[in-house]
């Protein structure tokens, strides 16, 4: 499997091409009884497990402060965060039942899991995570 996972931006100091495999060695972190908010369907409560985003992060070398972060998937959707949105965020490499999501669909080997955020934040084979120091730190707001 040929899935890669790109880190970059002024936010951290190495950036950081992670592959499937890579990611499959770090350790794992469950979630358990995530809702998943869809548009079109009942809510449902999911479980899932994989490394954080916290991991890649330290790895990377994260700057300090507040940081925008752009995440890409494969197929070029683009979902902008902030940093504190991605807490406890994970990359799912496996469903609740321990099966990996790669096994279970070949097109969808990934996810990247905000357990606080609805569905349609999470972004499916994400490829590139940019982080980027805050355009906006008033703190006046």
């Amino acid at each position: 499997m040929t899935t890669l996972i790109e880190l970059s931006g002024a936010g951290i100091r190495e950036p950081q091409t992670f592959t499937y495999r890579q990611l499959a060695g770090m350790p794992m972190t469950r979630l358990d009884n995530v809702l998943m908010r869809k548009s079109r369907e009942d809510d449902e409560l999911t479980s899932w497990e994989g490394p954080t985003i916290a991991i890649l992060l330290e790895r990377a070398g994260l700057q300090a402060g507040p940081m925008d972060v752009s995440i890409e998937a494969e197929d070029g959707y683009v979902m902008e965060l902030d940093l504190s949105d991605l807490n406890d965020a994970i990359v799912a490499m496996k469903s609740g039942d321990g099966r990996w999501l790669a096994d279970l669909d070949e097109d969808c080997p990934l996810k990247l899991v905000p357990p606080h955020k609805p569905g349609n934040f999470w972004v499916m084979n994400p490829s590139r995570i940019v982080v980027e120091p805050a355009a906006n730190t008033d703190s006046s707001k």
